[in-house]
């Protein structure tokens, strides 16, 4: 995952700006596995005093139905060497630092079905398996840091 064509400068006003997730190295579609396994990807924008300007979360997976009778409703998931882009747009401030990031994790279930499991407790805890970030970060300037 990773931010596409940052721009060296930003005004104030409306932003679009894209990043895109890859399957690199899989030859089988990702994430894979557990039925439920999928990839939670977060994009935001935030000023200097960490308030949130704009946020994008998608979800990359399968997604199943389990009552009254089981049912995939949706799949997302990546096939071998698919790119897929996505926006996030926010206000940009007139002053003042702008903080973006990439945040990727890889869960094994829902946090509804890890509730109704009651997996809470010594072996296992909620959150992700493995988490990837990538940010940017627009100083008064505004120049990007990578």
């Amino acid at each position: 995952m990773d931010w596409v064509d940052l721009p060296e400068a930003m005004t104030s006003g409306r932003q679009t700006l894209t990043f895109t997730v890859t399957n690199v190295e899989a030859g089988h579609t990702l994430p894979t596995s557990d039925v439920e396994r999928h990839l939670q990807i977060t994009a935001r924008a935030l000023d200097d005093a960490g308030n949130v300007l704009g946020t994008r979360m998608e979800r990359i997976g399968t997604l199943y139905k389990w009552f009254p009778k089981t049912e995939r409703v949706e799949d997302t998931r990546l096939s071998p060497r698919e790119t897929r882009a996505f926006t996030l747009e926010f206000d940009a401030p007139a002053r003042g630092n702008i903080t973006l990031s990439l945040h990727g994790t890889n869960n094994r279930m829902s946090p509804e079905n890890f509730a109704w499991h009651k997996l809470e407790g010594d072996r296992w805890r909620a959150g992700c398996s493995s988490t990837r970030a990538r940010c940017a970060r627009f100083v008064d300037g505004p120049t990007p840091v990578l």
